[in-house]
């Protein structure tokens, strides 16, 4: 679903279509994960801000094929949940990820994710999942 925006290796024309699209927005904010050499390991938005409800989401969290295994996705998720909790005072950050992405789901679900849904899209299954401050 989200992760389509994107191709590997992701490139800087891809994320500043990307970026324009979400200038606009001030409830989002875009994160872009470097590795040791500076070369772009993942990327991830938080979006659809809600400070009455004191929560955000989760978007477009993608982190390069040739590095999957290494711990980025989970190193650029742990540092995004202490953003959302200690910086903009969320007590909850949401989740989508297909079923079959079970490694995702493993990632999430290590950080503190619970599952909270599920329904079918285009053919799959799609798991809602959030944490909690």
């Amino acid at each position: 679903m989200e992760a389509r925006r994107f191709t590997y290796p992701l490139t800087g024309d891809q994320l500043e279509r990307y970026y324009e699209d979400f200038d606009r927005d001030e409830n989002a904010w875009i994160f872009t994960a470097l590795d040791e050499e500076g070369k772009m390991a993942g990327h991830f938005c938080m979006r659809l801000a809600d400070y009455g409800k004191n929560s955000v989401r989760l978007g477009y969290i993608i982190v390069d094929p040739e590095i999957k295994g290494k711990g980025y996705g989970r190193q650029m998720l742990s540092q995004a949940l202490c953003y959302a909790f200690q910086i903009l005072g969320m007590q909850t950050v949401t989740l989508g990820v297909y079923s079959d992405n079970a490694a995702a789901r493993r990632c999430y679900e290590s950080l503190g994710f619970k599952e909270t849904g599920r329904t079918p899209e285009d053919g799959r299954e799609y798991i809602e999942m959030e944490a909690e401050a």
